[in-house]
């Protein structure tokens, strides 16, 4: 196309700055400075306004590629260069966010943030390799609107960085239970279209007797790890503050202990599958019982807990190694 043809260079530039601000952020940030000056209403109120006008630099492009005549080189340098400094504005943005307010925070962020500028990318991507005024140029559009809008409800302190990893990270618990209790209800039976084509079954399809025993404490000990998070969840919501450094620090120290829940929650339910190997099982329960154990200290010693709250946490660490120690029997 004529427009692509003449400004290409432009097309290139645009695409490898923001390549390159994506780069620079997935690799750190040492050479900046950190930001003594924070107002956390007008901080986030500003990137909202960015996202904003990211979002509306896009949808100001997108129509003017919709139809023919398409826009001049003149005109596409301009709306695309108006793009890149939005565009950068808000990466520059990113590093204004001081470290003190949380790694958590700033993680978060920061995923949101490259997300962002990738799908801008591939937006402009589109339009340069000839997807002018097609379904797919629309859609790509759609994408840059729905990461924009991400934005209004991205967390803006670690105590809703923390609250909303708990929450994902109980949906991944309480799938990887429905699977396992499905399989339970199925005689651990699991369906696999291959052998549903072929007729083919045999009996490593299906636990043993011993395999059913000793499924009872390991389901046991993967709910305990979802009731945890669920009291965690309660008691942040209720008791978490943000007003100091040590608060805010803390919030973080929580986030390493949730992120290992879900995964050995995973290692330990596909080893739990037919056929089972009963040393596995008492390996990767081991390993989440240990998980548990820490983060249930780090919560006890954290703020987010109080004497209130002592009974729960001591009932939970209780439902661990009553689990594990039943674990243990079953496979000496």
């Amino acid at each position: 196309m004529a427009y692509c043809r003449h400004s290409e260079n432009v097309f290139n530039d645009v695409i490898d700055h923001l390549g390159l601000a994506v780069s620079q952020l997935r690799d750190g940030e040492s050479d900046h400075a950190e930001n003594t000056y924070y107002t956390k209403d007008e901080y986030w109120n500003q990137i909202r306004n960015i996202s904003l006008s990211l979002s509306h630099d896009v949808t100001l492009i997108s129509m003017a590629f919709s139809k023919t005549p398409y826009p001049t080189p003149e005109a596409v340098t301009k709306m695309l260069s108006k793009l890149e400094m939005t565009a950068l504005t808000l990466v520059s943005s990113f590093y204004m966010l001081p470290k003190t307010q949380g790694l958590l925070l700033r993680d978060s962020f920061k995923k949101s943030t490259i997300e962002l500028i990738e799908k801008v990318n591939t937006f402009i991507k589109s339009i340069q390799t000839g997807s002018a005024s097609s379904p797919e140029m629309l859609y790509k559009t759609g994408i840059v609107w729905e990461h924009s809008d991400f934005f209004s409800s991205q967390p803006k302190d670690n105590k809703q960085a923390i609250v909303d990893l708990m929450r994902v990270s109980m949906g991944l618990i309480a799938d990887a239970l429905q699977e396992l209790e499905q399989g339970v209800t199925e005689n651990g039976q699991f369906d696999d279209i291959d052998d549903i084509m072929v007729g083919d079954h045999c009996n490593e399809d299906e636990w043993s007797e011993e395999d059913k025993t000793l499924l009872g404490p390991s389901q046991g000990l993967i709910k305990v790890a979802n009731h945890v998070l669920k009291e965690a969840l309660k008691t942040t919501m209720k008791n978490g503050k943000c007003d100091t450094a040590k608060q805010i620090s803390q919030y973080d120290d929580l986030a390493d202990h949730v992120k290992k829940l879900s995964p050995a929650v995973d290692q330990l339910g596909i080893a739990l599958y037919p056929p089972m190997g009963h040393r596995f099982v008492r390996a990767y329960s081991e390993h989440l019982a240990e998980i548990l154990r820490n983060f249930l200290n780090c919560l006890r010693s954290s703020h987010v807990t109080d004497e209130d709250d002592e009974q729960w946490l001591e009932f939970l660490l209780k439902a661990v190694e009553h689990n594990t120690e039943k674990i243990h029997g079953l496979t000496d």
